[in-house]
């Protein structure tokens, strides 16, 4: 059993490689690799072990153009990479190129999965990690989102915010401060205390969860 799966993953190891310009073919291989990876951490791991799958995702993004159906797998893909934690600090690096341009498209469905990447990766006590994806650009368009009516945007919004403000790094909480997190977190409040089919008391908590983090800092 173990050997055949090793041999399946170094078919698809070998598909990656020989399918870097064949958009189609890769497309229906990270389909694939996305519903296996969604499944389990294990499945996950095996997969980003075994295969160069994140070696691709980084050249397909530089390439010069992705059709949106191609884009909408890869950030979806990507976006289950990161769902169990563990990565490496390089890998999230890796990682986190495709999701920042996924968050910087005109696609709604490319943005939320982008905004989940994100979401999981900061969900770590390393400061380093969240100093490197906490960019002003990065947080003017995750606190953009918290505005959105659409809860697949507003929702791993605010959880990325909630858990990039668990920092101990004074300018990244400043850049946060100076990008309006507070003006649109008390507007998300109003959004859900004015519309019983906006929000959910969960909802509200992630919310507080945030504001709790902000207060937890020094008094500058």
């Amino acid at each position: 059993m173990f050997s055949d799966s090793m041999n399946l993953l170094g078919c698809i190891d070998s598909l990656l490689k020989e399918s870097l310009g064949d958009a189609h073919m890769l497309e229906q291989i990270m389909w694939l690799l996305g519903n296996i990876t969604g499944d389990s951490r294990l499945f996950r791991d095996l997969i980003i072990k075994n295969t160069c799958i994140l070696d691709t995702l980084s050249q397909v993004t530089k390439g010069k153009s992705i059709s949106r159906s191609f884009l909408r797998t890869m950030c979806w893909l990507n976006a289950n990479l990161n769902r169990y934690k563990g990565l490496t600090p390089d890998q999230i690096q890796q990682s986190f190129t495709l999701a920042k341009e996924g968050l910087f498209t005109s696609d709604e469905l490319v943005v939320s999965d982008s905004l989940w990447a994100i979401t999981y990766m900061v969900e770590t006590e390393n400061d380093a990690i969240i100093q490197y994806i906490a960019t002003a650009d990065v947080l003017h368009i995750i606190i953009q989102c918290l505005l959105s009516p659409d809860p697949t945007h507003f929702i791993p919004a605010l959880k990325a915010l909630g858990s990039i403000l668990t920092t101990n790094d004074h300018e990244v909480i400043d850049r946060c401060l100076w990008g309006n997190c507070l003006t649109a977190l008390d507007q998300l409040l109003q959004n859900i205390n004015g519309d019983s089919n906006y929000g959910s008391i969960s909802v509200t908590r992630e919310i507080c969860w945030a504001l709790s983090n902000i207060t937890a800092g020094n008094l500058q």
